[in-house]
């Protein structure tokens, strides 16, 4: 574990978190950006499943904290006073509670495939810029003007390089439309790919991609691969408010 008694990214807490039942999960608090795709898929877990939980502000959560003895990454999520961090391990511990079961090797494609791919991608692209600006809380007109001053694409060459890393464990880097197709293929001629209702996979899809939708790299490849049905299910299946998310 880490210095400050938390797990790592990647590694179960320890000791176990036991959670058994939606009883178990108490005084949710999260620390959970609006625009972060993980950050969202918690938040959309929690929401679909009707488990309150309260947020707390990045800035307040790393108040006073040190990134050589804290972990500063999001989203972070508290249950009953206890820290568990990354993404993938707080869902790897609340899905078997919500679903019965983890899904993990579709959850790995989700995180460590098409989030990659979908954040590189729009990033190569300077005519996502404007609407990437606009969605971080800037007027979308200093994406349009100032294409060639804004490092998205060195970021994405640095998440490129990142995850070239991982390659070993879940193979190389594929394309935004390789994943979204094989994600159609995988709902097939079913509402979802959890039958009639949604499942843990759904789920943490739709929350990928939902708040990136008005990226055009993002709205051209979901219409292309014929997911514009199965997006107008999920966001009628989703509760109408999600706590965290932006107005739109």
């Amino acid at each position: 574990m880490l210095a400050d008694g938390t797990n790592p990214e990647g590694v179960d807490p320890s000791p176990p978190l036991n959670w058994k039942s939606k009883d178990d999960l108490k005084d949710v608090v999260l620390v959970s950006p609006e625009y972060s795709p993980p950050s969202t898929k918690i938040r959309y877990h929690l929401a679909y499943h009707n488990v309150p939980y309260k947020l707390m502000p990045a800035k307040e959560f790393k108040r006073g904290k040190s990134k050589d003895t804290h972990y500063m990454k999001v989203p972070v999520i508290f249950v009953a006073g206890r820290q568990v961090n990354d993404s993938f391990v707080i869902l790897k511990n609340l899905a078997p509670v919500l679903y019965g079961r983890f899904e993990e090797a579709w959850e790995c494609k989700i995180t460590y495939g098409l989030y990659v791919a979908m954040s590189v991608e729009c990033f190569e692209d300077p005519n996502n810029y404007a609407t990437i600006v606009r969605l971080a809380g800037f007027p979308s007109w200093i994406g349009s003007v100032f294409k060639c001053a804004i490092p998205l694409k060195k970021a994405a060459k640095r998440i490129r390089e990142k995850r070239s890393k991982l390659d070993e464990k879940y193979g190389p880097l594929r394309t935004l439309k390789d994943y979204i197709e094989e994600f159609r293929a995988a709902v097939g001629s079913r509402p979802f790919v959890g039958g009639e209702t949604p499942n843990q996979v759904d789920v943490s899809f739709y929350a990928t991609v939902a708040l990136w939708t008005p990226v055009p790299t993002v709205n051209r490849l979901l219409e292309g691969g014929d997911l514009t049905a199965w997006l107008a299910r999920m966001k009628e299946a989703m509760p109408k408010k999600i706590e965290g998310n932006p107005k739109m």
